[in-house]
């Protein structure tokens, strides 16, 4: 199911993604966290932001220590206008090793104020 909805979301299907996901959740598929953040990605670009937070929080309860989780989480906080949040996750994703969207990071820069280096 996740390749498949990897499929849907490379042909910009990501209704159809979210239905795979959801089954790779149903089946309590061993890495659960997994689909979880696929289809987190689904509903941002569906802009169902709610249900994206949701999603990607799950993940982060399962695997706190992956970046990219907190990456794409930052960048669904942005598109919320919740800059301090997204702030807060550039910054827990760089604790881990990862590297933030460098767009977001930018925008939510600007929009904070903040000029603290990284």
């Amino acid at each position: 199911f996740i390749q498949r909805g990897l499929t849907y979301m490379a042909l910009k299907q990501p209704q159809e993604a979210v239905s795979d996901f959801s089954s790779a959740i149903g089946l309590k598929y061993q890495k659960i966290d997994i689909p979880y953040f696929h289809r987190a990605v689904a509903y941002f670009t569906m802009k169902d932001y709610d249900r994206a937070i949701a999603d990607i929080n799950e993940a982060i309860k399962v695997a706190p220590d992956k970046p990219i989780y907190y990456s794409v989480r930052s960048a669904i906080y942005c598109e919320r206008g919740d800059y301090v949040r997204a702030w807060e996750d550039i910054q827990k994703c760089i604790q881990l090793g990862g590297k933030p969207d460098s767009n977001i990071l930018e925008r939510v820069r600007s929009r904070t104020g903040s000029a603290k280096p990284i």
